[in-house]
């Protein structure tokens, strides 16, 4: 019998490190460390935002435009789409960069456009980014500070619900962090910035979602940087 009870205390524990390990092969103090580094890191880092340059819908767009053989109204047609287009774009990277600026305080902010993305995971933190005007300015770069980038997903907890559309906060790998980092945000679709009461009129639908992004990223960072990072200094200036 006593055998059977440690044998059954021994298959208890590997399953519980099991469940534990299995999706990054951590243990949850190891987690918790992890976690810990990575706010520090990017409490003294950078939070990278691509914004969306829409470069296939732009090119293709204009060379439309430029085709041989178009009537003269379908040149028209072409142009005044991109024309549209080159408009909206400019108008939603300002809505972009303006929402972050007034709601993420956590860290530093830089700017940069999504088809940035192959030269930031090649390691090129410079020459990519955009000044206030946002023009690419090479004399901003990252320096040696560690960054974090944002990505829309799909966050599925439940095999029989549909997956609720996230934002999530990747580390300088490009991998998504995990718990107990506040590693996601719920976003708001476009129906519902569209229909929301609270969505400036003069707000793009792109820059109202970015600004709830923004701001709910700022909250829980902060909460969880104060909560296990400021708490502890406090603790350890009141034991001296």
């Amino acid at each position: 019998m006593r055998r059977l009870i440690c044998c059954l205390l021994v298959l208890c524990c590997l399953t519980a490190l099991q469940a534990q390990d299995e999706k990054t092969g951590l243990s949850k103090e190891a987690l918790k460390e992890k976690a810990l580094k990575d706010i520090v890191a990017l409490q003294n880092g950078v939070l990278i935002v691509r914004l969306p340059s829409k470069h296939k819908k732009i090119k293709e767009l204009t060379r439309l435009s430029q085709s041989e053989g178009l009537s003269k109204k379908k040149r028209k047609r072409f142009e005044k789409t991109l024309k549209t287009a080159l408009a909206e774009k400019e108008r939603e990277e300002r809505d972009i960069v303006n929402v972050y600026k007034k709601n993420y305080f956590f860290s530093d902010l830089l700017f940069t456009y999504d088809t940035s993305t192959v030269h930031l995971k090649e390691g090129h933190y410079s020459g990519i980014f955009l000044n206030d005007s946002l023009e690419i300015d090479p004399t901003i770069s990252v320096g040696d500070r560690a960054c974090f980038f944002i990505r829309m997903g799909s966050l599925q907890k439940n095999k029989n619900a549909p997956g609720r559309r996230v934002a999530f906060m990747l580390d300088q790998n490009f991998e998504t962090l995990q718990d107990p980092f506040p590693y996601y945000v719920k976003t708001v679709s476009f129906s519902d910035a569209a229909l929301s009461p609270f969505k400036p009129e003069a707000l793009s639908m792109a820059g109202f979602r970015a600004g709830h992004i923004a701001k709910r990223f700022d909250s829980w960072l902060s909460y969880f940087y104060k909560m296990n990072i400021e708490k502890k200094e406090e603790e350890a200036e009141e034991d001296q």
